[in-house]
């Protein structure tokens, strides 16, 4: 298992991550609010590789559809290896394995039960 203790995606903007921050808690400002607003482009003039926000989860899925099929390079789909950890009895790790099929991202940290991978 590895744990992961260091914002990757706003490294290069501690301003940008603060924002992000105070937005996931309801505590944004109104010069939070202007800032992102000056950086609102129509989607045609934007690079491929600048950070989107999205409102919903459900839209955040379908842009990284749409960005992993327009790539030419050989795909792959990565399954999870789920497992129980601890000190319960077989029975129950047989149970919790059968349920985790049907827990929805939200109820599981947002772990995904596939990752796709394209090479280049």
């Amino acid at each position: 298992m590895f744990e992961l203790d260091e914002i990757m995606r706003q490294r290069e903007s501690t301003e940008f991550a603060e924002i992000l921050n105070r937005l996931r808690e309801g505590k944004d400002t109104s010069s939070d609010l202007k800032k992102l607003k000056e950086r609102c482009v129509n989607e045609s003039s934007c690079p491929t590789e600048a950070p989107r926000l999205f409102i919903q989860n459900a839209l955040v899925d379908d842009y990284n559809e749409k960005v992993y099929e327009s790539f030419s390079g050989d795909k792959y789909v990565i399954k999870a290896q789920d497992s129980v950890i601890g000190a319960c009895s077989a029975e129950l790790k047989e149970k919790i394995m059968r349920q985790i099929p049907y827990v929805s991202l939200r109820n599981s940290k947002q772990l995904a039960s596939k990752l796709k991978l394209v090479v280049g």
